[in-house]
């Protein structure tokens, strides 16, 4: 999930983080929540639109917006309602784990913590299911690092390269050659995914549908069903056997 985010984003919320202990901020009444100094308008509705990473240029904290935390004034006398602000809600938890342990196996709670708001963000974009298909193809072309082999693979090669791949993530998965699909026991974003379904399902399916077209096999992803059971947690990865293409002869 980290190559899916822009690279700059995660060195400032890195240096953010060591710097301060939390990289985050929430934006409301067009202030800072973290440092309270005034934001200005343009960029307070740079946060609000949530369609690109802001930062607070006083204590460098990326910004987000909680849309329930802004309320429209009831009037029943002329004039534009005034935006109002209650008690501030609670941002959903990502992971039960501190950053406490951030930097070490168990420190990725802070990388899910930013996917949890750029996922947020993404999800206001016009186009989200292509949006979040083109970020898990730049995953997955930061991801696969391994070359390519110098044969084509058949599908049950292809397969197995991509359940080794879905394994290595953290996605527990097992292949059922029978139904042409990967049962998925674990879901190492479940957190995020379940508050932005298609932000995160869909970068997973753009991830696996480019994989598999780079391993350049008569196999293709049909499609990606998430959480068909919720416990235990299960997704199915849907594949198909496609036929080989034949070169005419001259």
């Amino acid at each position: 999930m980290r190559a899916a985010i822009d690279p700059d984003a995660l060195r400032h919320y890195d240096r953010v983080l060591k710097l301060r202990g939390s990289a985050l901020a929430e934006a409301v009444d067009h202030k800072c929540s973290a440092c309270q100094v005034m934001l200005r308008p343009q960029t307070y509705n740079e946060v609000r639109t949530g369609t690109q990473v802001v930062i607070c240029d006083s204590c460098q904290r990326i910004l987000y917006f909680n849309a329930a935390n802004e309320l429209v004034e009831d009037r029943s006398i002329r004039g534009r309602p005034r935006v109002l602000y209650g008690p501030a809600a609670a941002v959903p938890r990502i992971l039960e784990e501190a950053d406490a342990g951030y930097g070490t196996g168990t420190g990725q709670a802070g990388y899910r913590e930013l996917a949890g708001l750029l996922a947020r963000q993404l999800a206001e974009m016009a186009d989200v299911p292509d949006e979040a298909m083109r970020a898990g193809r730049r995953w997955a072309a930061a991801l696969y690092e391994r070359p390519l082999p110098a044969r084509r693979l058949s599908a049950g090669e292809a397969t197995a390269a991509v359940t080794d791949l879905l394994g290595r993530l953290g996605f527990d998965p097992e292949p059922d050659p029978d139904a042409n699909q990967i049962l998925l026991h674990r879901c190492p974003f479940a957190e995020v995914a379940r508050e932005n379904r298609a932000v995160i399902c869909g970068i997973h399916l753009g991830m696996l549908t480019a994989t598999v077209e780079r391993l350049n096999a008569p196999l293709g992803v049909e499609g990606l069903d998430p959480f068909v059971t919720d416990e235990p947690s299960l997704c199915i990865a849907r594949l198909a056997t496609r036929a080989r293409s034949r070169k005419r002869g001259r």
